[in-house]
């Protein structure tokens, strides 16, 4: 059982043979076939929308200094925030002292990042009340006839 131990250049190419196993036979005759029996159709009319969101902000994780992953590089699907389009679409945005600036088309406006609203003074100093968002929902508005 089996064949010459041989290469191409010396000898032709032989594919019968009784020293062949039958799955090798299936394997070769799948090969030879040109085409299968899936058919694929083309659809002309997508069912998507390829929406553009032009006033719409996404933030990261936080960087944290000495930790092994660089948390500015992680962006996870829902961590945006939505913004009105009445000043147009945003075409700027500049960090301004710990907040946004951002310049709309019609309009400046200042986002909060982190924003936390003092409640109280005591002994030890400040009460702070943090929001559980990052980004404000409401952006305070600068210029509303100023943009780009």
């Amino acid at each position: 059982m089996g064949g010459w131990r041989t290469s191409y250049p010396q000898h032709s190419l032989y594919y019968g043979g009784s020293h062949k196993i039958k799955e090798s036979d299936a394997y070769n005759f799948g090969l030879s076939i040109s085409g299968g029996v899936r058919q694929y159709t083309c659809i002309e009319n997508d069912s998507y929308d390829n929406v553009y969101y032009k006033n719409r902000i996404f933030y990261s994780n936080p960087d944290i200094t000495s930790y092994f992953v660089n948390g500015m590089r992680i962006f996870i699907s829902n961590c945006y925030q939505d913004y009105d389009t009445s000043y147009g679409a945003i075409t700027k945005l500049i960090s301004w002292y710990g907040d946004l600036l951002a310049i709309f088309e019609y309009g400046i406006c200042v986002i909060p990042v982190n924003e936390r609203v003092t409640t109280g003074e005591g002994v030890g100093g400040a009460v702070y009340l943090n929001t559980n968002k990052i980004l404000a929902d409401t952006p305070k508005v600068l210029s509303p006839i100023y943009g780009t």
